[in-house]
């Protein structure tokens, strides 16, 4: 994907409201596209820059299109944005400019794409786990979870070692372990784990949980061990889902009110709660109520000056 000259980027990136807890040594820089989501429904796009140190700037945020719900974004290898709330599976194309829209036929606020690339797993804290197909693009299949616990809020998958799943929720502290997806048996291994997100982060090969503004982060091979831990919660911060960049930096959005998008940089030491791992926030001062997860792309290919008006599916 062909990049916007460095000069336009510039233009583009302009800085909102910048907070930031001071860095004690340099990290290491980031920028790209941020996909935001709404809790009403409104998905908007921003762009950022880290220079690995003191400075985080957030663009503006453009609505791009307009959905029957917000909630967890994810974006697809190729670019597509996916956005699941209450059930509504909406798959945004930045490209076509386009929104197709199924149903997840449960009370569905998360997505994780499976290993395969052709569906995605889609769940919350208080429904049924559910399998979206995606070539072609599809309703879901329910299944009932079962074992220790008998939801699935999040699935996360770890090279070599298979299914991970939290079951909080936006107000929960939820718990932790494996799912087998053959038969959709859980085996718990933390309880009250600050744990609505999971996500796999390949820069340090790690699983990490995140909810109420706290993370934990643990080895696929030893889950029931947390090699690390933060709150940030004193704050303000309320974070549910963070979204690994792949470089050491890990990317969310405050749930509900006002509109702060942060940056949590552990590329230093890989452990997201080491005396060398900093937190950087900006507020969003234009839109309100985000989902508490950002959709994290590392390209820069949009200028919003020729953005076309949202729309909607």
């Amino acid at each position: 994907m062909s990049r916007l000259p460095v000069g336009l980027v510039r233009t583009t990136v302009l800085l909102v409201l910048c907070f930031v807890q001071s860095a004690l040594g340099a990290g290491t820089p980031s920028r790209g596209t941020l996909y935001l989501s709404a809790l009403g429904g409104t998905l908007y796009r921003a762009s950022y820059v880290y220079d690995g140190g003191a400075l985080f700037t957030v663009s503006p945020p453009v609505a791009v299109a307009l959905l029957r719900r917000g909630g967890s974004v994810r974006v697809l290898p190729g670019g597509r944005v996916v956005v699941v709330g209450a059930g509504y599976v909406s798959v945004y194309d930045p490209r076509a400019h386009a929104v197709a829209l199924v149903n997840s036929l449960t009370n569905a606020n998360t997505a994780t794409l499976d290993p395969s690339g052709t569906r995605l797993w889609v769940g919350w804290k208080d429904t049924a786990l559910s399998e979206v197909p995606l070539s072609p693009l599809a309703n879901g299949t329910a299944h009932a979870v079962g074992g220790d616990d008998t939801v699935a809020t999040m699935l996360a998958f770890a090279p070599g070692q298979g299914a991970f799943y939290t079951t909080g929720g936006e107000f929960e502290n939820g718990n932790f372990g494996r799912i087998n997806l053959a038969t959709f048996s859980t085996t718990r291994l933390a309880a009250s784990a600050y744990a609505t997100g999971v996500v796999y982060d390949p820069y340090s090969q790690s699983l990490i949980t995140a909810g109420l503004g706290r993370a934990r982060q643990m080895a696929p091979s030893s889950p029931a061990t947390v090699l690390s831990a933060r709150d940030d919660s004193a704050t303000g911060e309320n974070y549910l889902i963070l979204e690994p960049t792949g470089g050491g930096h890990l990317i969310g959005t405050r749930s509900g009110g006002e509109a702060r998008v942060l940056l949590i940089d552990f590329s230093l030491s890989g452990r997201i709660g080491d005396a060398t791992t900093s937190l950087h926030s900006a507020v969003l001062s234009t839109i309100t109520d985000l989902s508490g997860g950002a959709g994290w792309d590392g390209d820069l290919v949009f200028s919003d000056v020729f953005e076309l008006p949202a729309l909607s599916p």
